[in-house]
């Protein structure tokens, strides 16, 4: 009987139609790959049914593996009627985001979510989510598989950004405000520039020339920085409105001889594409590329 089963017998089947591999559910169950063998064989003893096939490519459900996943995700709901979703993505897009799910009525999609910091690797990434430690990742460009689908979610040109009030850039931008400013960096992963920003050529001249003073992975640091100083920086379009109505900041187009552009993608376990619907994800998207 279905109803004889515990949630932590149901979070086992959960973990391997998300992770497919025993070894990775086990990681993240924090119980041994031998435990997870026992819960199954008590699983297929209470309730008469065979959940899995084991093949090369890991653990594939069979169609009652799915009712059972279902059940444990309507009991992983009712702390309080909400779900939890972790979500790590840019620091200027967790503000927004933020905004956004704040002013949605209570209670419309009941899901609560929470920022963690991004990881500055690929790899360290990429591993979160697939251990399921991070829900919903949107960042640079990441490898698609079996666990993680991926879609577009915004794209943008890059600027130039000053403050609002800067002692020599007023009304418009020269290759030589470029040359005699000094630059602050967003810099998250040398190795994966260009998976966030296209066109970013480290040998082009205007570039390398620049004088560097400060370099962080946080870019609402760098904004608040560039805010209240007369440093200048490059930073998406897309993020430039709804920023400098928070700080005193202007933009200009970049000077000729640089082209760059800025994508990122949402990355997420295909399980939970009901919850991403929820979410308004798409929505949001097409709100922030219309600002």
């Amino acid at each position: 009987m279905n109803d004889d089963l515990t949630v932590k017998e149901l979070k086992v089947v959960n973990s391997l139609i998300e992770l497919k591999r025993a070894s990775l559910a086990a990681e993240s169950l924090g119980i041994s790959s031998s435990a997870i063998s026992y819960i199954l064989k008590k699983i297929r003893l209470k309730t008469g049914d065979k959940l899995f096939n084991l093949t090369r490519k890991g653990f594939i459900p069979e169609p009652h593996a799915y009712v059972l996943q279902e059940r444990y995700h309507n009991l992983s709901a009712l702390g309080g009627g909400f779900d939890k979703m972790v979500v790590t993505t840019y620091s200027p897009l967790e503000l927004l985001l933020s905004w956004y799910f704040s002013s949605l009525p209570e209670g419309v999609n009941n899901i609560i979510t929470y920022f963690q910091t991004m990881d500055l690797s690929e790899d360290g990434r990429l591993t979160r989510l697939r251990r399921r430690e991070v829900d919903i990742d949107i960042g640079g460009m990441l490898p698609e598989g079996a666990s993680i689908h991926r879609s577009h979610f915004l794209h943008s040109k890059f600027c130039v950004m000053t403050r609002k009030d800067h002692s020599t850039i007023k009304n418009k931008f020269t290759k030589c405000d470029w040359e005699n400013n000094s630059h602050l960096l967003w810099q998250r992963n040398s190795g994966t520039t260009n998976n966030y920003i296209q066109g970013y050529e480290p040998a082009n001249m205007l570039l390398k020339q620049r004088n560097i003073v400060c370099e962080s992975a946080n870019l609402l640091t760098l904004v608040q920085l560039c805010s209240a100083s007369d440093h200048i920086m490059i930073m998406p379009e897309i993020f430039i409105k709804p920023l400098a109505s928070i700080f005193p900041l202007k933009s200009f187009d970049l000077p000729n001889g640089l082209e760059m552009e800025f994508n990122c993608y949402i990355h997420y376990h295909p399980s939970l594409q009901g919850k991403i619907q929820r979410l308004g994800m798409k929505d949001i998207s097409k709100r922030l590329q219309n600002l």
